[in-house]
């Protein structure tokens, strides 16, 4: 049996892989061109991986690389440093 992260020898990149769980069931997906059946598992390119992962009602992460993907697009966000604005009139 051979392991996709580790063929050839050396360690081979794993694409994130994804599992459809979706209450709606199958899901056509514009991104990969098709549609993904209920509970099937697939691979997505890293650079799309973070658009899945912060879907987590309709995919499941299944390997490190999706976990990792999860993990980033789940992140909270830093909040914006504010600055306070003035009108100009500083005598009050």
């Amino acid at each position: 049996m051979t392991n996709p992260e580790t063929e050839g020898g050396a360690m081979a990149k794993a694409e994130p892989r994804f599992k459809n769980v979706s209450p709606l069931g199958d899901l056509d997906v514009p991104a990969l061109g098709r549609v993904i059946k209920a509970d099937e598992e697939f691979e997505v390119r890293e650079d799309l991986a973070p658009l899945f992962a912060g879907q987590v009602a309709n995919y499941e992460p299944v390997n490190t690389a999706a976990k990792a993907a999860t993990a980033g697009a789940l992140a909270p966000a830093e909040e914006p440093e504010i600055e306070e604005v003035t009108d100009g009139d500083d005598a009050a």
